[in-house]
């Protein structure tokens, strides 16, 4: 067996071994946590025209110097101009329109006044109680963007707030990166469903639920399956299926040294080449990563914090380059420890931490959350993510600034 590798080996490795998917075409609300593979162009200038920002009336600056409450300007009205509506004729030295937000500037104008700042609303005349300078409460065409120009470059982890730029720039489809197809085990003899009572010495499976919820999160719609006992005869025909109709197999149990550990030596059988087998890594030291000519195996340990731990921080790399991702993670993001960590035994550990409000600006401060080993569910359950305590100090004082993973990506 090779050596074990470092956490920054493993996901250099596993992005190196992925590239991304194939190009396909999307309605925009449905390629949410999709990475967009080409640039969007916008066919037209936002805003689109010289685009009224308050509700009020359309005037020539010059014609308000002086104005007050205590000794209004008062100007013709002229007409109006409403969303959809714009007016028709010319805003006229001594004149003014009524507009209204989002309305088109009325041709002539210059300066918008706010309602609030004039004697209200008339169809006569305009009571004008303050001065306004050109240019005031206008957006000018093309402030935002100029026609022609990127909307919302190639790349880009599409979420809610580029919808309203693509759909406004003409982009009711897009090309973005597919999803892998992934399906999900959980290994063990020991396993029942969620809706099950644990009999003695059994416990309920949670792993392949919390995987699929974890790509979900990336855009990613994994099958579930049943959880597979700890036979290699079945353990071969279940991972042959998935080896064959998946582009993506998590696998969770079986990876250790135990007499009925079967995964690796059944994924070897399959043709599953497994590139490294065991990480400098705790919890997650025996997870292991294979390739094969149809696809990629992630086998990862039992015990949960190790299949959250693993999944975020080792196997990432690969899901975001197939997802079309331009680099291997998110940005680093660093923490201020908030209490003494002590690393368990010799190997750089994930550990499950909650966090507060930031200590100085751009830090926030972690948090124990009791973590008593890598099958504390609890535990994970109080974490927004893991503290990276690696070095070759075992001892982590509280003021301490570490890498931190995130639970979620970001």
């Amino acid at each position: 067996m090779s050596a074990d590798k470092t956490l920054a080996e493993a996901q250099s490795i596993v992005w190196d071994a992925f590239a991304p998917g194939p190009v396909v075409r999307r309605r925009v609300h449905a390629a949410m946590g999709l990475v967009l593979a080409q640039d969007v162009l916008t066919d037209i200038a936002f805003p689109p025209y010289d685009r009224v920002a308050m509700d009020g009336y359309a005037v020539k600056a010059t014609d308000t110097i002086g104005a007050t409450a205590d000794s209004p300007v008062v100007l013709t009205v002229v007409g109006a101009s409403v969303a959809g509506a714009p007016f028709d004729g010319q805003v006229q030295p001594g004149t003014a329109a009524k507009v209204m937000t989002g309305s088109v500037l009325p041709p002539g104008a210059d300066a918008v006044v706010k309602v609030e700042d004039t004697g209200g609303y008339s169809n006569e005349s305009a009571s004008i109680h303050s001065t306004v300078v050109a240019g005031q409460h206008i957006a000018a065409t093309g402030e935002d963007l100029a026609a022609g120009s990127i909307v919302v470059p190639a790349g880009t982890h599409l979420g809610v707030q580029h919808v309203h730029a693509l759909l406004s720039a003409g982009a009711d489809h897009v090309q973005v990166y597919a999803p892998p197809s992934v399906t999900v085990f959980a290994t063990g003899d020991e396993l029942v469903s969620p809706a099950s009572v644990p009999g003695p010495g059994q416990i309920r499976e949670s792993n392949s639920g919390a995987a699929a919820a974890w790509l979900a999160s990336l855009g990613i719609d994994a099958v579930v399956q049943p959880a597979v006992v700890d036979d290699p005869i079945v353990m071969r025909s279940a991972f042959e299926r998935a080896l064959r109709d998946f582009d993506v197999v998590i696998l969770s149990g079986g990876v250790s040294m135990g007499e009925k550990d079967h995964v690796k030596p059944v994924l070897r059988e399959l043709g599953v080449d497994l590139v490294f087998e065991s990480l400098q890594l705790r919890p997650g030291h025996p997870t292991t990563f294979g390739v094969h000519d149809r696809g990629w195996v992630f086998a990862l340990p039992g015990n949960p914090v190790a299949v959250v731990a693993t999944l975020v921080a080792v196997f990432a790399p690969g899901i975001r380059r197939r997802m079309g991702h331009l680099t291997a993670m998110p940005a680093a993001r660093y923490v201020e420890l908030g209490f003494d960590a002590r690393r368990r035994g010799s190997r750089p550990q994930l550990l499950p931490v909650s966090l507060e409000s930031a200590p100085r600006p751009g830090l926030s401060r972690a948090f124990d959350t009791r973590h008593h080993g890598s099958g504390d569910f609890v535990s994970l359950a109080r974490a927004q993510g893991f503290a990276w305590l690696d070095g070759a100090e075992a001892t982590f004082p509280a003021g301490t600034v570490v890498r931190f993973y995130p639970v979620a990506d970001s």
